[in-house]
Formats: structure tokens, sequence, C-alpha cells
């Protein structure tokens, strides 16, 4: 109806405005890529990492947990340096590490998959109310409609190109963040959570904006701003190309190809909604039982595919039962695969600073951007240990 026209337009418009920001962007941030150093780097994934903990997660303990639990299984390999290999437990399919694409498919689909099977009889009710609902003069977007929506999604795709640009957060902060906004400056703020049109609209197009954004720190600086992110960098270098500054003056025609895929996928985008609109939103009316099994194989399908045969489907549901225990005891999956996949360079990197500052902390006055970064750090684990303390329950008096 309304409200997914609403989040088509939002969508369309925070993915498009967050790749002429990249294009804007990118090709000058690499320039003095070569002027960052790992100091830099480690401040920045170490404040991007405490940040997604405390938006993500019920808490910022869970979600600093869940970043390190993150963080460990990255280890998991050959050491950097040395060679040397860490926790394979002598199996030498984990000398190169945990294969990312079957442990995102397990946390993040199949895990998912397990919970709404065991929820499988309220899922249908719900899907069987939308579709009931439904109303063919709901899917018309009034001027008034119009109106709150534009500031919105506005908003949502700035918020979303910052979000992007910070390696880790990822698409479900920039939404929280632009939902927030949106709700706080709403005349209204009651409205959000019952089909507000400006909520919707924010929340879309800042997630849609992310996505762009994270690539402006692979193509400027190396580094996979999410874990699509990280995902690309696999296909890069399948074909013999190493993301970083350097991918502008080597591979000119590449990054401009790329640019023009992304604006093309916009548009495309909006073609596809609006002709199968009315055909996605009955997906509400799928049962469960049917939807459950086919993502599902299809995920075996990924698994075997991506993780080298029987391997990849074990690792699949390997993290899938972690996911779910994650899910039941209140940690975030999505923190646990952002630190994963920033793991490598935030080691890298932390060694790299301690040799360059010679073990030295005051060395850090040479670092300016550095030390306001782990500035910031310390002000968000103020700001979100605060807030935990007032939302707690206080006990009651006898």
């Amino acid at each position: 109806g309304k409200a997914l026209k609403a989040a088509l337009f939002a969508s369309v418009l925070g993915d498009l405005g967050s790749t002429l920001a990249l294009v804007v962007l990118a090709q000058p941030i690499a320039s003095y890529a070569l002027s960052i150093t790992p100091v830099e780097i480690c401040a920045v994934l170490l404040f991007s990492l405490t940040f997604v903990a405390g938006l993500s997660a019920q808490s910022l303990a869970k979600g600093l947990v869940a970043a390190c639990l993150g963080l460990l299984a990255a280890t998991v390999g050959l050491e950097i340096e040395s060679g040397l290999p860490r926790l394979t437990f002598g199996d030498y399919r984990l000398f190169d590490g945990i294969p990312l694409i079957p442990m995102a498919i397990g946390m993040l689909a199949v895990g998912e998959m397990i919970l709404q099977a065991g929820n499988r009889a309220a899922l249908d009710q719900q899907g069987a109310a939308i579709a009931r609902g439904a109303h063919p003069d709901d899917s018309r977007m009034t001027r008034e409609d119009w109106r709150r929506s534009v500031p919105a999604i506005a908003r949502g795709t700035a918020i979303g190109i910052g979000v992007g640009i910070l390696p880790g957060l990822g698409a479900s902060v920039g939404s929280f963040l632009s939902y927030g906004a949106a709700r706080s400056r709403a005349r209204d703020p009651g409205r959000f959570g019952k089909g507000a049109i400006e909520g919707v609209a924010a929340a879309e197009s800042a997630d849609n904006a992310v996505v762009p954004a994270s690539l402006i720190p692979l193509f400027a600086l190396g580094i996979p701003g999410s874990v699509i992110a990280a995902i690309l960098i696999g296909a890069f270098m399948l074909h013999g190309v190493a993301p970083g500054p350097l991918m502008f003056a080597q591979q000119p025609r590449l990054v401009g190809g790329i640019y023009a895929a992304m604006i093309a996928a916009s548009l495309a985008l909006l073609v596809i909604g609006l002709t199968f609109q009315g055909l996605f939103a009955q997906v509400v009316r799928v049962p469960t039982r049917l939807v459950v099994p086919a993502v599902l194989f299809l995920c075996v399908v990924g698994a075997w595919l991506e993780g080298g045969g029987v391997f990849g489907v074990q690792v699949m549901l390997v993290f899938a039962v972690l996911g779910v225990v994650f899910i039941k005891l209140g940690f975030s999956v999505v923190n646990f695969l952002i630190g994963f996949v920033v793991g490598r360079t935030f080691e890298l990197t932390f060694r790299q600073s301690i040799q360059i500052l010679g073990r030295d902390p005051w060395n850090l006055v040479q670092h300016p951007i550095a030390l306001m970064f782990l500035a910031l750090t310390v002000l968000a684990v103020w700001r979100f240990s605060r807030g935990a303390r007032r939302a707690a329950p206080k006990p009651e008096d006898p």
C-alpha cells in the first residue's frame, strides 16, 4: 500500500544520493589516504565497534561482548606476521580463516528461519491480517504525505551516508538513527510505530544510503565499511584488483563502470518496484511452511558454493546454532559479524600503531585525528552507560 510506495521512493532516493556521494567523495579521500597512518585507522575502527555495540544491542556490555567474540573469530587461521596457525585445531581448512559468507548465511538467514519455524502459527496469522487489511486507496500518496516524507528522506540520506562512511556500523544503525531523528522532530511522535509515513521514509532512505557510502572507505582506504563491502573485496581479488587508493590510478575504467552500474541499479530499482509492487506485497500470503524450506535450500546451496562444498555447509550450521543462541540471550548477531569483518584490519593496524607510537601513549599527541576518535569512543561509552542506568528499573522501597 502507501507504506510500500513510500519505502520504494525513499529507498531509491537514498540509494541514488549515497551513490552520488560515493562518486564525489571517494577519490578526494583516496588522495589523502597515503597520509593516513594505521593509528588513525585503528582509532576509527575502535570507535565504530563501540558505537555500533551501544546502538544495536540490548546493553553496551552485551554489544561489546558480541563484537569481541567476532574479533576472536577473526583470529582463526594463519597469524599475520609469523604465519603460524591459530585456533585451527589442526584443520587445514581453517588456515585461511572462517569463510565469511557461510558464517553470515548461518547467523542471519538460517538462524532466523529456525526461529520463524518455531513461531509459524503467529506469523501466518499476521500475514493473513495484513493481506485482509489492504485497500487500493492505501497505495496513493497524497500531497501531505509527500510534504512529511521529503524532509525525512533528505535527513535519512544524510544520516545514512555518514553512518556508511564509518567502517562497521551497518544499515541497521543508519535506520535506527534516522528513525529516531524523524521521531524527535515530529509534531506528534505518538504516530510513530503505528504507520507514520515519515517514519517509513526515514528508515528506508537511511537503510539504502548506508550501502553505497560503505564503499567509500573500501575504495579510498581499502577498509570494508560493511559485511557487503567485505564480500566485495573477495570479488575484486578474484579479478586481480586490490581495493584502495591506487585503484583510481590503476583501474579508472573499472571505477567508472562501477559508478555507472550503481546509478543504473538505483533507477532499475524504481522501475522494478513500481511494476511489481503489488506482486511483492503478496509475499505475506505465502505460508511459513513453504517459505522456511525454500530459504533453507537456497542457504545450503549458497554455503556449498561459497564455502568449498561440505565444509561451507558445516560452517553455516555451526554459526546458525550460534546465531540462535545469540538471539535468545540478547546478544547482537550484527555486532559479531561486524567484529569479524573488521577483525583482521583492526589487529594489523593495532600492531602497527604500537610500533609507530614506540609503546609510548604520549606520542598520540602527534595524531590529532586518532585522539579525536579515541575521545569519541570514551564519550560513546559514557553516554550509552548513562542511558542504560537511566533506563534500568529502580528498586522499590520496602
